[in-house]
């Protein structure tokens, strides 16, 4: 059977969506729906949308399950999540109608919060009606993020890890996305907001795993990234070792945020992030002492700031750096054997 013969359309208003919400019956699936990427802007323009009248694309949902003693249908949000998000923060009061990212000039509602709005602005909320597609309990959730994806190709494109994300549901994909909540990340700015919604710093520590599994040749690049989802989803083994790895790596690049402050902003772009990663990883596994390599990773970063033509290797280090293509298997071994033959030196 055709997905699109367990399909029913149906107008419902705000006001009923807003009851299954309320309950917890209506829910963001995280197995395939993307990070909420839309900022202020977009949502209060949605709210000035529905204000106005005017009409927002279809939402589709998926009855995942009922109760049998109660007869609730716990209904999934499979497009529609931004949308969705706004519509119910702007009745939580999280967000007033700022005039600056308004498009029409209306006096009436301008800078004001939902509960602040004359009746017949909040009455027309509740009665607005929006046009859902529900998927019945008989489709699969195989088909579900076939239909995401397809219905995400022609609205605001997916990023790769956004597509992963929806494709993959195995230890790999989960283990990125638990290291991506480490504290570390966000305590030394490793990456922007901009880039966690759209899922960029998973994509990311996917990389760092990739590394820690088939080394420093291995492909990061997106079609290496799908080969190592494709490769891992159902056999990811050695994921207590990565994690333990990983967080012992993380602790020692900690320690040189906090004792070389002056090259932090160098550190934390991924391109030099990634070789101080696969150094760390390395001084560990030959039990170098972690303080003399500090002051030799920040003398090198030093010179590479101020006098890179003082050495050859920091020079070459920071052409590499430079090219477009400073992302590639070449680029990234090269890069990491000239930091380590500078700070392995004499050791």
């Amino acid at each position: 059977m055709k997905v699109k013969d367990n399909i029913i359309t149906s107008l419902k208003s705000i006001k009923e969506i807003r009851e299954n919400y309320i309950k917890n019956l209506l829910i963001v699936d995280n197995e395939f729906q993307r990070n909420h990427v839309w900022n202020k802007k977009n949502d209060i323009q949605l709210i000035e949308t529905i204000l106005l009248g005017y009409l927002i694309p279809e939402i589709y949902l998926w009855n995942y399950s009922t109760d049998p003693n109660t007869g609730e249908t716990i209904v999934k949000i499979v497009d529609g999540q931004q949308r969705l998000t706004a519509i119910n923060a702007f009745l939580d009061n999280k967000f007033a109608l700022e005039k600056k990212y308004l498009i029409e000039n209306n006096e009436e509602y301008n800078n004001k919060y939902f509960s602040e709005l004359d009746d017949k602005f909040k009455r027309y909320i509740w009665n607005y009606t929006l046009d859902i597609t529900t998927l019945k309990q008989e489709v699969t959730n195989e088909e579900i993020i076939k239909l995401f994806i397809r219905l995400n190709i022609t609205n605001k494109p997916l990023t790769n890890q956004e597509l992963r994300h929806a494709s993959y549901n195995g230890e790999f994909r989960n283990c990125a996305e638990a290291i991506s909540q480490y504290e570390f990340w966000k305590e030394h700015k490793i990456f922007t907001d901009n880039e966690i919604k759209r899922m960029k710093d998973i994509e990311f520590i996917s990389g760092l795993l990739v590394f820690l599994r088939d080394g420093i040749k291995a492909s990061i690049t997106q079609a290496g990234l799908y080969d190592a989802y494709d490769k891992y989803n159902l056999n990811y083994y050695s994921k207590e070792e990565d994690v333990s790895t990983t967080k012992k790596i993380l602790t020692m690049l900690d320690k040189l945020f906090l004792f070389d402050k002056l090259n932090v902003d160098l550190y934390s772009k991924n391109t030099h992030f990634y070789t101080l990663f696969v150094l760390m990883y390395n001084i560990s596994r030959k039990g170098y002492p972690l303080e003399d390599m500090l002051v030799k990773i920040k003398n090198f970063y030093l010179l590479y700031s101020n006098k890179p033509e003082e050495d050859s290797r920091v020079m070459e280090y920071r052409k590499i750096t430079q090219v477009s293509s400073s992302i590639g298997t070449s680029a990234r071994s090269n890069r990491y054997k000239l930091l380590s033959g500078f700070v392995f030196e004499e050791n």
